[in-house]
């Protein structure tokens, strides 16, 4: 029972992920915004008797979307690291919340550093050791990740709050460099 929800949670995770990414993709483009091509702006105002506005940096509105590769990589961490929280103040019950905040929160970290190591290959580089924070950040990530999984499948059979608690102090340590 315990699998088959990890399973479940897991492909909701992943699908979820991948379709963010796939509506977050920017549309083709268009010839006729003149705000994004300020040479049309100009070359339409040539038949006016007035002189053509001039673009400059400061007329550009630009909005960033809701959900881009790395804004889905940064939710997942961030929910993860939200879960590992809700799960060390729940009530501490065998099928209650303190498992599924638990459990959830090992699917959205493994989901974080398998979109991390997806979108972000190129940035960890061991040629700069260990003075990189993205080097830290992969490396503490990962090392939380694999603690709050171990902490999920020891449970409850053994004591595993303080592979738990690691995990999860790994991961906000994590998130903290890169912020």
């Amino acid at each position: 029972m315990k699998r088959t929800l990890l399973k479940r949670m897991a492909l909701l995770v992943s699908v979820g992920a991948f379709t963010c990414n796939a509506l977050a993709v920017e549309p083709a483009l268009i010839l006729s915004d003149t705000e994004t091509f300020p040479l049309l702006a100009l070359s339409a105002n040539e038949t006016s008797s007035t002189s053509p506005s001039v673009y400059t940096p400061e007329n550009e509105v630009f909005k960033t979307p809701l959900f881009t590769k790395d804004k889905t990589h940064q939710y997942l961490g961030i929910g993860a690291l939200a879960l590992v929280a809700l799960a060390a103040v729940s009530p501490k019950e065998e099928g209650g919340p303190h498992e599924y905040f638990a459990t959830g929160s090992a699917v959205l970290a493994s989901a974080a550093v398998t979109t991390g190591l997806i979108f972000h290959w190129e940035d960890f580089d061991f040629s700069d050791g260990l003075s990189d924070s993205d080097n830290l950040h992969v490396i503490l990530a990962g090392l939380g990740t694999l603690a709050m999984i171990a902490a999920v499948s020891q449970a409850p059979e053994t004591g595993h709050a303080g592979l738990g608690a690691v995990g999860g102090v790994a991961m906000a340590t994590a998130i903290k460099i890169t912020w």
